[in-house]
């Protein structure tokens, strides 16, 4: 009897766990904008896009924390907390695309005013894009990699961040980057630590930079000093022809009629791999991070795991056979442009000067300046507005290492799309 007993509740307990189960399924599918995306490789389809999602209400949640590379001494906690203090900071602002003010944790005026041009730059490239790129939400990592003590009194931090964004627009996608470097010079005024320096080099600080920056740790001290002097005269003029580019390229328009090739390109698989080795590398490829950068070879690699072959064949060719010994299209962004274009016989077959805003999942989109194109990129999907215009393209690149982030905020001014078609025998 106990055990016919037993049985029934252990029935009745059965149900009632499925039936939770369901509701809680059904609670987290109407709540999605609320949770995270495990799965962020969307099929490469034509239809397949994030859709505008407007926030009925904005509620921006932060947090973040410092830690060490190994051998690493650690700060004190007041540094730790200064250095977290600029980090928040930082991310309030881009959280409601407002300048927030750095002179309560940077005692030098001159540094401070620098730190202001730098958000001005990011804050007015948001709230131009047609997306609310404003944040609902943010969390990051601050590693320091090294430490010195100056002894005059400062210290010197090198450190690099890995974080995670969420977009008012885009609100059920992580958009992320990795190993983001950060210098920092600590003082301490009437006994309190202070941010004497802080330089994050962005897309603009890059291209005025000319020191030895291989390893990206940025030690060309005259170098260094001569960007932040011409970073605040030329931010303004390089913000506008950012602006009115993209007023360009989003009116750049058209269908594309696909060719037939011998062999398809399985963008899926590109995708699949972009997603594994997006924040590291795979062993079987050399990695150029630190001798110029490795995102075209990031992206050679991603379009040879979605089928293209290597092409030794003809004038045209594309190919890596170690890490010293490989095509320049391998590695070169323009290189490989070339290659895109001009390849007609066996290997890639794709199509480029094709409409800005016809891209696809699996595509190529290369940045740069008026002057030469600067990086290359894997898109991960094209970005609709409410009316279902593709308006921006999420990426995954290295150098710098990013997943599902906006093209758009990169901070250049040119846009090229190279649409992978397949490849002929």
């Amino acid at each position: 009897m106990h055990l016919k007993r037993s049985l029934l509740i252990f029935t009745f307990l059965c149900f009632l766990s499925v039936l939770i189960g369901l509701a809680v399924h059904f609670n987290q599918q109407i709540s999605a904008p609320e949770e995270s995306v495990p799965d962020t490789t969307p099929a490469a389809d034509e239809g397949e896009a994030f859709d505008l999602q407007p926030s009925t209400e904005k509620q921006l949640a932060g947090s973040g924390s410092v830690t060490y590379a190994a051998g690493v001494n650690k700060l004190s906690s007041q540094q730790e907390t200064l250095l977290k203090t600029y980090m928040d900071t930082w991310y309030q602002a881009l959280g409601t695309l407002s300048d927030n003010s750095f002179t309560d944790v940077i005692c030098d005026t001159e540094a401070a005013a620098f730190n202001q041009d730098c958000l001005t730059f990011q804050v007015e490239m948001r709230a131009n894009e047609t997306l609310d790129y404003s944040l609902t939400s943010y969390s990051y990592t601050l590693t320091c990699t090294d430490i010195e003590d100056n002894g005059d009194g400062t210290l010197t931090i090198r450190a690099e961040e890995d974080c995670t964004q969420r977009f008012t627009a885009l609100q059920n996608v992580d958009s992320q980057r990795f190993d983001v470097f950060h210098l920092f010079t600590l003082k301490q005024v009437d006994g309190v630590w202070k941010i004497q320096r802080h330089i994050q080099p962005d897309t603009l600080f890059y291209l005025l930079y000319e020191g030895d920056d291989y390893y990206g740790e940025y030690t060309d001290e005259w170098a260094l000093q001569e960007a932040e002097d011409l970073y605040r005269t030329k931010m303004p003029n390089y913000l506008a022809r950012i602006l009115s580019a993209r007023k360009t390229y989003l009116a750049d328009t058209g269908a594309v009629t696909l060719p037939t090739v011998d062999h398809t390109y399985n963008a899926a698989a590109a995708l699949a791999y972009a997603d594994t080795y997006v924040g590291s590398r795979s062993d079987d490829w050399g990695d150029y991070s630190d001798v110029g950068g490795n995102c075209q070879n990031y992206v050679s690699q991603c379009l040879n795991a979605g089928g293209i072959p290597e092409d030794v064949y003809g004038d045209d060719v594309w190919e890596w056979y170690s890490y010293s010994d490989y095509t320049v299209s391998w590695t070169v962004v323009g290189a490989f442009m070339d290659y895109a274009a001009y390849n007609n016989g066996y290997g890639l077959y794709a199509l480029t000067d094709v409409p800005y805003t016809s891209g696809t999942a699996g595509d190529t989109l290369h940045v740069g300046t008026e002057d030469t194109w600067q990086h290359s990129t894997l898109i991960s999907a094209p970005v609709r507005d409410a009316g279902g215009d593709i308006v921006d393209y999420l990426v995954y690149s290295n150098t710098g290492d990013l997943k599902n982030y906006p093209a758009s905020l990169y901070g250049y001014s040119q846009f090229s799309i190279v649409k992978i078609v397949g490849w002929n025998d």
